[in-house]
């Protein structure tokens, strides 16, 4: 076979010069390109560029029922595209695994700003709770992005946290095996499954409308917080204690607010008179958006007494000051299948309702969720764990770095000696590389030589 040398005018010293310049623009635009992803505010491993798709990827959810994997993906793209103002937490799982996420919302420029607890679907088959508390902070983003000043107000004073679905065993079995399912999805015996999550609570736990039937829909369970949801908004919320002023639970039918008790008609709070006029300002808001009219009182005068209630649990053991039961529409003729062209109607009346509750407590309250806050039964902070921000897994094949995270400087160190390494490589072959030695064959030269020409 016959013996060539590569061809010298390939390795001359203009030719290495330029390689040179290249390599090193590769390496300088590499590691700009890492480092203006670190300290970017939005997480562009999922997000791309914060455009309209932002708030496309975040509304796109309204106006439907969405089943839980959408829920959690409206997560996600919350935290990331508004990294500014959202993170989440992953409180715990359900019995089948699943994780509970909240979502909070706010500055979080003070750590004694006030806080807001929201929740919905603690009954399973209650769709428009979960549809409504999303809608409820789709509107405090939407406020952000359009700089309006009430909603910039309210993000700068109270950490809002948002749990959507508090029962997401029920609610996908709602969606998939039984319409109308009520508890949880825990097996208690051969023939019986689920706790009412709403009877679980450790305060009147086994009183008025509890049952003691496992197969009943008002079980309450073995013990106060038996199940594991309940554990875990226990959990969580217990630490902030101090912080949070106001429970929302929201749940349906009836187009009601109720205040404190659910658990006795003959018993009211020390400060009853101030938490009805907060919840009559809700009723009256919501009625000069959509006119209906939201009755308010408390569960055993307007409906019926029950015990292990998590909105009684809030204010007489966690020491929420403004804790209510929000019973959505409509008042019995669609019961728990309210059509989906009354999703939105009832966000937009609710949002009504929830800016009356956050006015009120910038207003009355201003800033220091360690004050007090008045009218507290008892004191439960410090109590647990407190749960971490959420993080999430992010493609594999990203070199973008989290700054988030808490290992974002050492994937940041990796990722710049990767693409050190790289670039050298590249420097090396092709201004040292590409001079054949001595009897190289004719036919790698050939093969190499055109990407040269």
């Amino acid at each position: 076979m016959q013996k060539v040398t590569a061809p010298m005018k390939l390795c001359n010293w203009n030719f290495k010069i330029k390689s040179f310049l290249f390599a090193i623009f590769v390496s300088l635009v590499s590691v700009r390109f890492l480092r203006s992803k670190e300290s970017s505010s939005v997480d562009f491993y999922q997000c791309g560029v914060q455009t309209d798709s932002a708030k496309n990827s975040t509304s796109s959810i309204e106006g439907h029922y969405p089943r839980y994997s959408e829920v959690l993906d409206w997560v996600d793209n919350l935290c990331c595209f508004y990294p500014e103002i959202a993170q989440s937490y992953d409180i715990g799982k359900t019995f089948e695994g699943r994780s509970m996420v909240v979502v909070q919302l706010g500055f979080r420029r003070s750590e004694d700003a006030w806080g807001v607890w929201i929740d919905g679907g603690i009954h399973a088959r209650e769709h428009i709770s979960p549809a409504t508390v999303i809608f409820i902070a789709n509107q405090l983003v939407e406020g952000y992005r359009s700089q309006e000043a009430g909603v910039l107000e309210m993000l700068e004073n109270i950490d809002w946290y948002f749990l959507p679905v508090f029962n997401p065993d029920g609610y996908e079995f709602s969606h998939t095996k039984n319409r109308w399912w009520r508890k949880n999805r825990r097996r208690i015996n051969d023939r019986c499954v689920g706790v009412d999550l709403n009877r679980n609570w450790d305060f009147q736990w086994r009183g008025a409308d509890s049952d003691v039937d496992p197969c009943s829909d008002m079980f309450a369970g073995d013990s106060p917080a038996s199940e594991a949801e309940v554990a875990n908004v226990v959990e969580f919320i217990l630490p902030r204690a101090s912080e949070i002023v106001a429970f929302l639970t929201y749940h349906s039918y009836g187009q009601r607010i109720f205040s404190r008790w659910d658990h006795s008609k003959f018993h009211t709070p020390a400060d009853n008179d101030e938490l009805m006029r907060l919840a009559e300002a809700i009723s009256d808001a919501i009625s000069e958006v959509s006119g209906r009219d939201y009755k308010v009182g408390t569960a055993p005068k307007m409906t019926y007494a029950f015990g292990g209630g998590s909105a009684d649990w809030a204010k007489a053991v966690a020491g929420i000051k403004y804790s209510y039961l929000i019973e959505l529409p409509d008042t019995g003729f669609y019961k728990f299948d309210l059509p989906k062209d009354s999703i939105i109607p009832t966000g937009l009346e609710n949002w009504a309702g929830i800016r009356v509750i956050g006015h009120h407590i910038v207003k009355n309250h201003g800033r220091g969720g360690g004050g007090g806050g008045g009218g507290r039964i008892n004191s439960t902070s410090g109590v647990g764990r407190i749960a971490q921000p959420r993080r999430y897994a992010k493609p594999v094949t990203s070199l973008l770095v989290d700054s988030r995270s808490g290992a974002s400087a050492a994937r940041r160190n990796a990722a710049l000696i990767l693409m050190f390494v790289l670039n050298l490589e590249l420097l090396v072959k092709m201004t040292y590389g590409l001079r054949s030695p001595k009897g190289v064959n004719t036919d790698t030269v050939q093969r190499h030589a055109p990407i040269f020409e």
